[in-house]
């Protein structure tokens, strides 16, 4: 049986998150978080994603869609504030496989930044105080990747190979913990596989537009065999986005 993971992405539409630097907690989580989920399909992940757009996502709505799903791992994607520097992750206080899931992605995490560690947080009558941790019945965690008012981790998300670089990181973690196995990358990363995006839903915002637009123009069309999709790499993405920026699909 397939493994299942809820992806939940933080914040939306007319609630942005933190904002600094001109960017948006909202929208770096989503693209991180559409990465994560391409990168756990590829890996035969069944998946289940909060939001694929910068749109509303309510906690208690998007609790109760984790529930349903009934995965075996859940987890919250966001951007931190208040000009710190480094990842952290909030468990469930209790312990057990959401602070096995965390310490597996810190493991992964600290490849690419410092890791200011795992973390619990409990309100008045001692329970935990995230309702995404605390209502959520599979093991959960939430993430926080960054801080979008601190300069040194500015400089790790503003790019999509940044945020790319966090969810292999956030994907390696996860594969870890399901007892899946993943293939080590150049340089000593260990990575699942190489991003392919099926559908327009899962290409990186930096890249949807000029994906739509061409198959709007009918010059990019998806396989006869409609289990692979589109089935665009990450290479292939970015080599579109840089074409179109050069006049090539006027």
């Amino acid at each position: 049986m397939k493994k299942k993971v809820f992806i939940g992405i933080g914040h939306g539409g007319s609630d942005p998150g933190a904002v600094a630097n001109g960017l948006k907690e909202s929208n770096l989580a989503l693209d991180i978080g559409m990465r994560l989920n391409a990168l756990l399909k590829a890996a035969g992940v069944f998946t289940l994603i909060s939001r694929t757009a910068d749109v509303d996502d309510d906690l208690t709505d998007k609790i109760a869609r984790c529930n349903v799903f009934n995965p075996d791992l859940a987890l919250d994607i966001h951007i931190n504030a208040g000009k710190a520097e480094g990842w952290e992750a909030y468990v469930y206080s209790g312990g057990g496989t959401s602070k096995l899931l965390a310490q597996n992605i810190e493991q992964e995490v600290k490849k690419i930044t410092i890791s200011r560690g795992l973390k619990t947080k409990l309100n008045s009558s001692g329970a935990d105080y995230f309702g995404f941790i605390r209502q959520v019945k599979a093991p959960s965690v939430i993430l926080e990747a960054a801080f979008i008012d601190n300069a040194k981790d500015v400089e790790r998300i503003k790019t999509g190979e940044g945020r790319q670089k966090f969810a292999e990181a956030y994907a390696a973690g996860i594969l870890k913990t399901l007892g899946i196995k993943t293939v080590q990358a150049e340089g000593g990363g260990s990575v699942c596989c190489k991003a392919s995006y099926k559908t327009l839903e899962e290409v990186p915002e930096y890249g949807r537009a000029i994906v739509k637009k061409l198959i709007d123009k009918g010059l990019l069309k998806g396989y006869a065999d409609s289990s692979l999709g589109l089935n665009l790499s990450e290479e292939l993405v970015r080599m579109l986005v840089i074409n179109d920026r050069a006049g090539l699909y006027k």
